[in-house]
């Protein structure tokens, strides 16, 4: 799984479409803190 953090959306979206194209799981995240949050309590490549 991919975490992407990044506040404009429509940048995370085209990362993740293309990431998602070539069979990675994605999560978005558009708050740096829940990011943070995130990264912190899962495991991502």
């Amino acid at each position: 799984m991919v975490l992407i953090i990044e506040d404009e959306y429509n940048l995370a979206d085209a990362i993740a479409s293309m990431l998602t194209a070539k069979k990675y799981d994605v999560l978005i995240k558009t708050d740096g803190q829940e990011g943070l949050d995130e990264a912190l309590t899962n495991i991502y490549i």
